[in-house]
């Protein structure tokens, strides 16, 4: 069968197994870490001779299927015996990354702002350290509804991703030069992802981009989906117990509403033909497509969100259609504020506009928590 070549069809029964596992050591652990290896050692075995028993021809998808259940199941159970987070090397591209993070704090930190919680909020969004962030703002996020926005993830890297195709545009488009481009963003991405702790989130945008890039590179066409399950295969792989982050699974649902719903909302609006100047320029257009992002993200996570805050974002519509084109402005000009400051020449000009962004981004937050 179709499905058992494909990774969206094989990484829905691994991620199973992985969440399985994590449940079922969870409960064994008490009585010893050997039983509840043992029992994901067994259940490997147990699929595979159950797999063997099958026709060949008519259920090799099932066996398979099935393998890729008790790999899961396995790999959680072998993660829970020694956590990665309790051993983490302390390699020197890590070591340089968490360096790199501590210099750009302290660059950060020296930028003349006048607005005293403008340095804290651009390291917030750009290093992902909200140490600095007052109660009030804090609060103000929350009560907005803006929480993700402090959270480093796909909304952040993707910005940098951004800006990291357009600083390499230079290079050209010749096979050399698309090769050049292509290992300058994915390092640098990866780099990035390490500086700032490697979130579950984080990991799963630069797992994401490095997709991107190496279709980008062999003129593949993607197809959402597979990256999404690709990605989810990749991580969990590595590191089984992140099925048990929030922010891990409020990713990956947030990712799937995009690619599932949102095309099909954003196809709801009638309009001109595509690629027309009315098309590329229409104002409600675009209004329409970033509220329907809103909501096929919402409508993923949002039960998830209640289970385990038992809140909802009242006004997430308001957020998205205002604080996230504001962020993406702010994110772009701290960008290139440290940037220039790094390299000595940094103008006034651009240190007032990246401290007006942050100011307007609070501004229109603190409206929204006081409704």
């Amino acid at each position: 069968m179709k499905v058992a070549k494909d990774i969206t069809g094989l990484s829905l029964p691994f991620a199973a197994g992985i969440a399985a596992g994590s449940l079922i050591s969870g409960a064994l652990a008490p009585r010893g870490p050997l039983l509840w290896l043992l029992s994901g050692g067994a259940c490997l075995v147990c699929a595979f001779l159950l797999g063997l028993s099958m026709s060949r021809k008519t259920d090799s998808w099932r066996r398979l299927l099935l393998l890729y259940l008790a790999s899961g199941f396995f790999c959680s159970s072998a993660a829970f015996l020694g956590s990665p987070a309790e051993s983490v090397r302390k390699d020197p591209v890590r070591t340089a990354a968490l360096n790199s993070a501590e210099k750009m704090k302290e660059l950060i930190a020296a930028i003349p702002y006048s607005d005293p919680s403008t340095a804290p909020l651009v390291t917030a969004l750009t290093t992902g350290d909200r140490s600095g962030l007052s109660k009030a703002v804090v609060k103000t996020f929350r009560e907005s509804g803006a929480s993700h926005i402090l959270a480093l993830s796909g909304l952040h890297l993707g910005i940098i991703y951004v800006l990291l195709l357009w600083g390499t545009a230079f290079m050209g488009h010749s096979p050399a030069a698309r090769k050049l481009r292509f290992g300058a963003v994915v390092s640098l991405s990866w780099f990035y992802a390490l500086a700032t702790g490697s979130s579950p989130s984080i990991v799963r945008a630069v797992l994401f981009i490095s997709f991107n890039e190496i279709a980008r590179l062999r003129n593949l066409k993607q197809e959402p989906l597979r990256v999404l399950c690709s990605a989810l295969t990749l991580q969990l792989a590595f590191d089984p117990l992140q099925i048990s982050s929030v922010g891990f699974q409020l990713s990956y649902l947030a990712m799937t509403g995009i690619f599932i719903l949102f095309p099909k909302m954003k196809a709801w609006y009638p309009g001109e033909e595509k690629g027309s100047i009315l098309h590329i320029f229409n104002l409600p257009r675009r209004i329409w497509n970033m509220a329907s992002l809103g909501i096929s993200c919402q409508v993923f996570t949002a039960p998830l969100a209640w289970y385990y805050f038992g809140t909802f974002p009242e006004y997430f519509l308001l957020t998205n259609l205002i604080a996230m084109p504001l962020t993406s402005i702010l994110m772009t000009l701290s960008i290139m504020t440290i940037l220039l400051r790094w390299l000595g020449i940094c103008p006034a000009v651009m240190v007032f506009l990246n401290e007006e962004a942050a100011i307007a981004l609070q501004g229109v937050l603190a409206v929204i928590s006081s409704m």
